[in-house]
């Protein structure tokens, strides 16, 4: 199977997931009733471990896009993604805190630890 990483939107209405299909691994959302897919990311680089937003408008995701491991995030119905993180750090374990201000996750830095990237009321670029 070509389509990996399949997640649930919060409204139960969508799901993401990741795709090979245009030779490079980027993300797709589908519609679940419709089957209405939509390719959110289009980069040469790969894309992958999205992770919705609780309110389901972002997604945040990791990419290597620039050579290194960094944290992004795209609205859920498409648009320009937005990088969050910029350093040779890697980071892993994405997750949303439950009222979307602050996106958690691993930071594998020589201090090797958890962070929490606020994000105010939107994200801005």
């Amino acid at each position: 199977d070509p389509n990996t990483l399949r997640m649930l939107s919060p409204d139960s209405r969508r799901i993401v997931y990741t795709s090979r299909r245009t030779g490079t691994l980027d993300l797709w959302v589908s519609d679940i009733t419709t089957g209405e897919a939509t390719q959110i990311t289009s980069d040469v680089r790969d894309d992958d471990m999205a992770r919705w937003s609780p309110d389901g408008t972002w997604l945040a995701f990791l990419s290597n896009r620039g050579g290194q491991v960094d944290l992004w995030i795209a609205p859920s119905n498409g648009g320009e993604a937005i990088r969050m993180t910029n350093d040779v750090a890697i980071e892993t374990d994405l997750e949303w805190s439950p009222d979307g201000a602050n996106i958690l996750f691993h930071h594998e830095s020589n201090r090797a630890g958890i962070e929490a990237l606020a994000l105010g009321k939107e994200p801005k670029k």
